[in-house]
């Protein structure tokens, strides 16, 4: 992403930090539709009855693991154009929600209240990460 920036420019680091979003996209996509699908059942199969009832938790966490994966270039073209700062705030509010959404969706839900509230707080963090490192990029075109 750097070297995009330092050769071609900030509007093809643009492109380019989307194009890697979306190649993510189409990779992980399919691995939580897998896990959706099956997760609950190889688990089960791998370690006993103890985890049957987990699929909604394993579901979660894999479509957690998508939206952070999405929102890493945006975070890279934030460093690759001197906002890092930008992105540390972003971070902030996302551990900011993270805890103070989680803990109490943790004592009344248990697993799938973790689960749940880590996929709401990246998902709401990729949100802003998309927005700020878009806001920034047009602010140097």
């Amino acid at each position: 992403i750097s070297n995009v920036h330092a050769a071609e420019g900030v509007l093809r680091m643009q492109r380019y930090v989307h194009r890697c979003s979306l190649m993510f996209v189409a990779v992980l996509v399919p691995v939580v539709l897998v896990i959706a699908a099956f997760g609950e059942n190889i688990l089960t199969a791998i370690y006993g009855n103890a985890y049957t009832g987990t699929g909604l938790v394993l579901t979660l966490l894999a479509a957690n693991l998508l939206l952070l994966t999405i929102a890493r270039p945006w975070a890279q073209g934030l460093f690759s154009i001197d906002c890092a700062k930008a992105d540390t705030v972003v971070n902030l509010i996302w551990v900011s929600v993270l805890f103070a959404s989680g803990i109490p969706a943790i004592k009344w839900y248990g697993a799938s209240g973790a689960a749940a509230t880590m996929f709401a707080s990246s998902g709401i963090a990729a949100a802003i990460k998309l927005r700020v490192f878009t806001r920034h990029v047009s602010r140097r075109s």
